[in-house]
C-alpha cells in the first residue's frame, strides 16, 4: 500500500511541512511579483492617459485663448495682440509636440493620426493669422498708419489744394 505521512518520522514530517510552506510562499511571491508588474504597467498607462488628457486640455485652452486674442486684435487693432497670439501659439505647439509620446505611452497608435491633424491644423491656423495680421498692419492699425493713413493724408492734401482754387465746382466734385 501507499506510504502515509504518519508513518514517517517527526523530522521528516516537519521537513515536508517546511517544504510545503516554502513552496506555497514561492507561489504566493511569484503571484505577487507578476501582479505588481501588471499593476505598475497599468498604473503607468493610466498616468500617461492622464498626462494626455491634461495636454489636450491645455491645447484646447490655448486654442480658445488664441481665438480670443484674434478677436481682440480685429476689434481693437492693437499690435500687442499679435505678440500675445504668437506666445500662445508657441505654447500650443509645445503642447501638441508632447502628445505623440503620451499617445504611444497609452498604447493607442490610432490617436497618432489625430495628433498629426491637430498639429497641421494649428500650423495652418497660425499661418492664416500671420497673413491676417500682416495684411491688417499693411492697411493700418489706426487712422494715421499704413495704406489707410497714406490715403487719408493724400485726401487731406487734395482738399488743401482744392481750397486754394477759386472755382467752387472743384470743391463740389471733391466732396462727391
Amino acid at each position: 500500500m501507499g506510504m502515509r505521512i504518519s508513518n514517517l518520522g517527526m523530522r521528516s514530517q516537519i521537513g515536508l511541512i517546511v517544504a510545503l510552506a516554502l513552496g506555497s510562499l514561492m507561489v504566493v511571491g511569484t503571484i505577487h511579483v507578476v501582479g505588481k508588474k501588471r499593476e505598475d504597467a497599468v498604473r503607468a498607462q493610466a498616468q500617461a492617459a492622464d498626462r494626455l488628457s491634461v495636454g489636450v486640455g491645455r491645447f484646447e485652452i490655448d486654442l480658445l485663448r488664441m481665438r480670443r486674442v484674434e478677436k481682440n486684435f480685429l476689434m481693437r487693432l492693437d499690435a500687442g495682440e499679435i505678440s500675445r497670439h504668437a506666445d500662445l501659439r508657441r505654447r500650443a505647439e509645445r503642447d501638441v509636440a508632447e502628445l505623440p509620446g503620451e499617445v504611444a505611452a497609452v498604447g493607442r497608435p490610432d490617436l497618432a493620426a489625430r495628433v498629426e491633424v491637430l498639429a497641421k491644423g494649428l500650423a495652418s491656423y497660425g499661418a492664416s493669422f500671420d497673413r491676417l495680421s500682416e495684411a491688417r498692419t499693411r492697411l493700418g492699425l489706426d487712422h494715421k498708419s499704413g495704406l489707410e493713413g497714406e490715403l487719408r493724408q493724400a485726401a487731406h492734401d487734395i482738399e488743401k489744394v482744392a481750397e486754394g482754387l477759386a472755382d467752387p465746382r472743384v470743391q463740389v466734385t471733391l466732396l462727391q
